[in-house]
């Protein structure tokens, strides 16, 4: 259609308005099908725009108390860990004393000496175990290591044996250092007095770090394992049997405390379980409000496409069609 020859102004510019309006079609439908959402949620939702807000609210709680039971099952995964280590430890310290008690001299004394200082330095490493910057054996201490160095240990028990070399006088001095109130709370302990924070799971149940590093299981292994360590020359069965009863009092507390872990590991898992459950139903519910058929959103892309490229041809052959053209 022209006017006086020339094509009809009006119907041009009706064109471009239909490419600007066919192009903002074609970006709404664009980011819809990359995100999977409508763009104009407001009008979409109309009046379940309350419904959406509070189950957004909803998984954003439930993000947050995921982050924080995933961070409680990583802790008492290492905790788990550490004492795995420590039963190591004394499953491969007792088989060491075996081997010393059995081998050259009076009962191998320097030898059992020697191997359990350096039990008692795995010993340490395990309990000074730490996750995410903080020591897990340390209780409501978050500045320092639960144990002291194993110098600190063998240094003390040196002061208080002194110089006696008789079994009754070193018995006595180091029974007195792991006793409640000695220096193996005041010295060698490093962590708070009071348990960390517990952790309330979503279903109300609390999960306790209530485990330290002064727990008697492992004063009993400490004690067990530097009795023989400061073991004198031609030391007696006696004096062999009394630093083992230590050693497997601790062990079988030992596996109390793994026990416990165990049973709290579990209770971490089911919530992890029922905040995955959860996560999946209102996501299910979201998607329901606010989500949009991709199948459809690509369908309606390319339709707007075509429309585009008529209306960029149809425009093109119009602004070509000049008066020279026309004559």
């Amino acid at each position: 259609m022209t006017i006086n020859g020339f094509p009809n102004i009006l119907q041009q510019s009706l064109f471009e308005r239909t490419i600007i309006t066919t192009k903002q079609a074609a970006t709404v439908a664009s980011q819809e099908l990359v995100t999977g959402e409508k763009t104009d949620l407001a009008r979409a939702l109309g009046g379940q725009a309350g419904e959406y807000n509070l189950i957004t609210k909803a998984l954003a709680d439930i993000e947050t108390d995921g982050t924080r039971i995933n961070l409680a099952d990583n802790r008492f995964g290492q905790i788990d860990a550490a004492l795995v280590n420590v039963r190591a430890t004394v499953n491969n310290y007792s088989e060491q004393v075996f081997i010393s008690l059995n081998t050259g001299g009076a009962f191998g004394a320097g030898e059992i000496q020697d191997t359990s200082r350096a039990y008692l330095s795995s010993l340490v490493l395990a309990l000074n175990t730490s996750h995410a910057g903080r020591s897990l054996f340390s209780g409501d201490e978050t500045g320092s290591a639960a144990l002291a160095g194993v110098d600190t240990l063998l240094t003390d028990i040196e002061t208080a044996i002194g110089g006696a070399t008789d079994e009754v006088s070193i018995e006595a001095a180091i029974t007195a250092y792991f006793a409640p109130g000695g220096d193996f709370e005041t010295n060698f302990y490093q962590g708070g007095a009071g348990q960390a924070a517990d952790v309330k799971l979503p279903n109300g149940v609390d999960v306790s770090y209530s485990l330290k590093a002064d727990n008697q299981a492992f004063r009993d292994l400490f004690e067990g394992f530097t009795r023989m360590a400061f073991a004198p020359d031609g030391f007696s069965r006696d004096y062999v049997e009394d630093a083992y009863s230590k050693v497997v009092a601790g062990e079988n507390a030992l596996t109390a405390l793994q026990a416990n872990v165990g049973r709290e590991r579990n209770l971490i898992g089911e919530a992890l379980e029922l905040n995955q459950a959860e996560r999946i139903v209102l996501l299910a519910s979201k998607d329901n409000l606010s989500g949009v058929d991709q199948f459809e959103a690509a369908a309606r892309l390319q339709r707007l496409e075509v429309q585009l490229e008529t209306a960029y041809t149809v425009t093109s052959r119009l602004t070509r069609f000049t008066l020279a053209n026309f004559l």
